[in-house]
């Protein structure tokens, strides 16, 4: 166990026997999380090298899990590395469900504007989805009164009748940013930059590792963090042995020998 402060990251799914698996994160990791995503704020929104989009006060999108999954973690360790607004705010959102919490978020970012999204790529796919099946049944609110709220829902209402289809995200938001992950990112990348009108940005977490991987501003391939981990890495020839005799104990290599 680490001797320094830490705090427990659970993982989502069943581990084996396990119903979950309970990671100890060190405050080096918890640190490291927000800064790898602020670096990914700046990539995402980028479009040549030196422009920095990123401001004190951008709002983003709460859809992440809570605490104590390890995306719960990545959206505090971000609000703690950078003054950015959480919709709805992070300890208000942690108690809400789901569905409730995006919500809200779309009900806030409607007065307060909306500049970054992170999360799943199936969860950006299907919020984009929700949200221009809901259009279709648009219903008046008071809240719709303020003037924010008003320029917006006009603006979104010219551009989907200009385009010729309803309502979605990109129409109602001028996003600076979209980071995304998880195993089918290359199935919603298409559908993701179509709701929200921006190219995500890739990049790869687990529970056990913490930050990974993510790509760069021109969005090819991915670069490892060197930094985030210790990473030993068996060869292919000797994962063979190991399958062939479980008994077999695999020679590794660092970084440095690879």
């Amino acid at each position: 166990m680490p001797k320094d402060k830490y705090m427990w990251a659970r993982t989502s799914g069943r581990s084996g026997k396990y119903k979950c698996k309970w990671i100890p994160y060190t405050q080096r990791i918890y640190d490291r999380l927000g800064e790898v995503v602020v670096s990914a704020m700046i990539l995402s929104s980028c479009s040549h090298k030196g422009e920095v989009l990123l401001e004190p006060g951008d709002v983003v999108l709460l859809a992440t899990a809570p605490r104590p999954y390890t995306s719960g973690y990545i959206s505090y360790a971000t609000y703690d590395e950078m003054d950015v607004t959480f919709v709805p705010p992070l300890e208000k959102g942690e108690k809400m469900g789901f569905g409730e919490r995006v919500q809200e978020g779309f009900s806030q970012a409607m007065e307060k504007g909306l500049d970054f999204f992170f999360g799943l790529a199936i969860i950006l796919g299907k919020i984009g989805e929700q949200f221009e099946q809901g259009a279709s049944s648009f219903k008046f609110s008071p809240k719709m009164l303020h003037p924010s709220t008003l320029a917006r829902l006009l603006k979104g209402f010219i551009s989907a009748k200009i385009n010729k289809r309803n309502l979605i995200p990109s129409d109602v938001w001028n996003l600076k940013g979209v980071m995304t992950g998880g195993m089918d990112t290359d199935i919603y990348r298409d559908r993701v930059a179509h709701y929200w009108g921006k190219q995500p940005l890739e990049g790869y977490a687990c529970t056990e590792g913490g930050m990974v991987a993510m790509q760069s501003w021109n969005f090819k391939g991915m670069t490892l963090f060197p930094d985030c981990n210790f990473y030993e890495l068996i060869p292919f020839e000797e994962y063979l042995k190991n399958k062939q005799d479980p008994d077999y104990q695999p020679k590794t290599l660092l970084l440095d020998e690879v």
